[in-house]
């Protein structure tokens, strides 16, 4: 441990002279020294200033505390006139006693004033930063001046803007870097935009987001690609103005000449330049400095530019100790250009590496704590890469963080595959243990015994407070009450799971989460729920940059605005929902563009939306389906479509293939034991069948009625959001078959009118009941029927 003593033998008579002077003067020095890493005690007269070894750098401290120092002494030298300053080495954890009784005994000592004095210890550390003189009647080295580094003259004239191009980096940090150290302000980028590109501009800044949230990523989503690029020839068209007639030098070498191309064709102004490699003596500089340098240049792979001062922060080091540092890299020519750590000197950097062996780790794990701390703030994504760089670099990360990492890597039709031994020694095993089973349980349609594990493996993980295993132990329970029908229990549970997705600061667990809990709503035809949670689903998935998640979000604004009959909204949302899917999401393109058709049919499009949905019948069941309801709409009936119409229906539970797979499936899929859409596809083909039989009398509608009877009492049966119509297909076709004196018809249009009662329970607002009955189409033939019945 290095330790300061600065004594000022009169300090009480100043404090009576000029008290605030003197205070505020002996409150720098010491805010300069804590500052660095030190802390401090008083003695009479004196204070003692502790560097320990331990922290980063103790030495290169010491060496800008004192250059401080003697600069603030020198400042007041009229009103401070004399003070001693010794330099002396403890071993660590010596008591504040013992090291003041050590130092009182100079003032026994004849030492002369306003001078710098170490021992011989602190001399050997603190040479390479000052000049010493033996003052042999002292037995103490005398202070003479201060190396101040200065770079070598190369002889070549320094490019104006240089873009360093390192091998350790990829070509998008290399870019980054460079607009950090360059900053444009929001007014000049955001100036001359359109409000289009002003769109993409806000796009562009969560693009940055995500890049940084997933800086160890190996490759990118092309969606993000797009987006930092464009906001990157954004800042580089107005770079190009402000510093009109410069060129922008690109240092590359051989190993990434190709991204060197790709960045010259996004900059217009740059000139590329191979980097020239040449040899940098460290043979002259402490084991202290290249420790220092080695963690400055290695902390770099890891972070940005504008983290630096946070990390150095986290050592309780100053912005000065950076400045200074800077200073020193230069100077010695490790870094090839000021305040650029990307100018890195390779052959400089390997030489580092290869003095400190395994040394090495006294850096890294500064390092590793700095990354943690990034992490449990939400800045880091718990991937793949974090955990090989915790693991490369051996910080064992705590229990909370392998739960997110494999929650975040593996889905749930992963995890019953997966061997979990390697886990065996982690404090949540049996909660992983328990939400394995629960999830091979329920694929066996064990679900109550499936609900009993998961919410062991709840109990589990909120004893031990990791909101990771909280969230999908939460969200898992949840979905097995969904499977189950019971909705109200669902929302619940999916809204705790959402409370831990937002301490965690993980956007794709809190999309998924509102997600769910907009589903849920609008299986309960809670529409106004519905719709403000996809409202926040739009603003998160925007803010976290999580697009795959704004298709099904537009995807489900639609079908809510569908359900409460705002068909003009519908087919906004829709074609909005096909534009956004056109680039990047392609896969579900087909399925706006059919759900869209859909809502021209339930407006009375028929023939528009005919053509639409005959085109897509081999891209979603929900094609067919919707083709099928416009016949029955309209109302047409033709052999040819009879014929057209498959007897067996071939249903698909990929979210982007069907929209019932997206949210009825969650719960009447289980329910039925069967797709959604075969249920919906039965009702629609019986009822069709029944009407051409009895108008072209071909074959008997008996067999159509049978199948609509037993798929409306099924539905009944299992309260489905859809009994009310396939309930009204029923009265419609005992109409058709018996008259309109028909008990049977009567019956079900009681009980199809008595459903659609249930469906509005939690429709508190009486616009949104309106809309739902009377915009509704099948709702509003549904209640016309009941009230020329005098059900109401």
């Amino acid at each position: 441990m290095l330790c300061v003593y600065f004594e000022i033998p009169y300090e009480r008579q100043l404090m009576r002279i000029a008290a605030a002077e003197v205070q505020n003067v002996l409150n720098s020095i010491t805010g300069m020294a804590e500052s660095n890493g030190a802390v401090s005690f008083k003695i009479p007269c004196a204070a003692v200033y502790q560097f320990s070894m331990d922290s980063a750098a103790p030495v290169f401290s010491v060496n800008l505390f004192l250059r401080f120092l003697a600069e603030t002494l020198r400042t007041h030298k009229d009103r401070i006139l004399t003070y001693h300053v010794i330099i002396d080495c403890f071993e660590e954890g010596e008591s504040e006693d013992r090291i003041a009784d050590h130092f009182m005994e100079y003032q026994s000592r004849l030492i002369p004033g306003r001078s710098f004095f170490a021992s011989v210890q602190a001399e050997r550390l603190l040479h390479s930063y000052i000049n010493f003189e033996y003052a042999a009647d002292y037995d103490l080295y005398y202070c003479a001046d201060f190396l101040i580094p200065k770079a070598a003259e190369s002889g070549e004239m320094e490019a104006a803007y240089t873009l360093y191009l390192p091998e350790t980096v990829s070509w998008l940090h290399a870019l980054y870097h460079f607009m950090l150290l360059h900053p444009l302000a929001e007014e000049a980028l955001t100036g001359n935009l359109s409000d289009e590109e002003k769109l993409k501009y806000e796009t562009g800044k969560h693009a940055v987001y995500y890049f940084r949230k997933n800086r160890f990523r190996s490759a990118y989503p092309a969606y993000f690609t797009d987006a930092f690029l464009w906001y990157v020839r954004l800042y580089f068209r107005v770079f190009g103005k402000q510093q009109y007639g410069c060129n922008i030098t690109l240092v590359y070498s051989q190993h990434n000449k190709e991204a060197a191309e790709r960045i010259r064709e996004l900059i217009p102004f740059s000139v590329l330049k191979l980097r020239e490699r040449h040899s940098v003596s460290i043979r002259n500089l402490s084991a202290d400095f290249i420790q220092l340098a080695y963690m400055m240049i290695f902390a770099a792979h890891f972070m940005f530019e504008d983290e630096i001062p946070a990390f150095f922060a986290l050592l309780h080091k100053s912005p000065q100790f950076i400045t200074s540092l800077y200073e020193w890299l230069y100077a010695t020519g490790i870094i090839e250009e000021k305040n650029d750590i990307y100018a890195v000197n390779p052959d400089a950097a390997e030489a580092i590496a290869a003095a400190l062996g395994h040394k090495k780790a006294v850096s890294q794990q500064f390092i590793t704590a700095f990354l943690w701390e990034k992490y449990q703030q939400g800045v880091l994504a718990p991937d793949e890469n974090l955990k090989k760089i915790f693991d490369s670099l051996h910080f064992k990360a705590e229990d909370s963080f392998l739960l997110h990492y494999f929650f975040y890597t593996y889905s749930d039709t992963e995890i019953p595959a997966l061997d979990i031994s390697p886990y065996k020694g982690c404090s949540f095993f049996s909660a992983l243990e328990n939400y394995q089973k629960a999830l091979k349980i329920a694929a066996q349609k064990h679900t109550p015994e499936a609900v009993y594990a998961v919410k062991n493996a709840v109990n589990a993980v909120q004893n031990l407070s990791f909101p990771a295993g909280e969230y999908r132990a939460l969200a898992c329970v949840a979905l097995f009450h969904l499977s189950q029908n019971k909705i109200e229990d669902a929302v619940t549970y999916f809204d705790y799971a959402l409370d831990s997705a937002e301490l965690l600061k993980d956007g794709g667990f809190i999309c998924e989460a509102l997600m769910h809990l907009s589903i849920s709503s609008f299986m309960q035809n809670n529409l106004a729920a519905a719709g403000n949670y996809l409202e926040r689903l739009a603003q998160t998935a925007a803010a976290y940059f999580e697009q795959d998640r704004v298709v099904p979000c537009i995807f489900m604004q639609g079908r809510v605005a569908l359900q409460l009959g705002d068909y003009a909204q519908a087919e906004r949302l829709f074609q909005t929902a096909e534009t956004a899917a056109a680039i990047h999401f392609a896969h579900w393109k087909p399925l706006c563009r059919i759900w869209y058709a859909r809502t021209l049919s339930l407006r009375g499009q028929t023939l528009k939306a005919q053509q639409i949905l005959a085109g897509h019948v081999h891209d979603s069941p929900d094609a067919l389906i919707f083709l099928l309801e416009s016949y029955l709409l309209a109302p047409i009936l033709h052999d040819d479509l009879l014929t057209s119409l498959p007897e067996t229906f071939t249903s698909s539970l990929e979210p982007h293939r069907s929209g019932f797979s997206m949210a009825e499936e969650l719960v009447w899929g289980h329910m039925y034991d069967t797709p959604v859409q075969t249920v919906y596809y039965a009702a629609l083909s019986s009822y069709y069948r029944l009407k051409a039989a009895l108008r072209f009398g071909s074959t008997s509608a008996e067999p159509y009625l049978a199948v609509l009877e037993d798929t409306a009492r099924e539905a009944l049966r299992c309260r489905d959001m859809y009994a009310s119509i396939y309930g009204y297909l029923c009265y419609d076709a005992f109409l058709l078959c018996e008259g309109a004196a028909s008990d049977a018809a009567n019956g079900y249009l009681s009980r199809a009118f008595r459903a659609l009662q249930n469906c509005m329970e939690n429709m508190t607002e009486n616009s949104i009941r309106d809309k739902f009955i009377f915009r509704n189409v099948w709702n509003a033939k549904l209640y016309a029927a009941a009230q020329k019945n005098k059900l109401i």
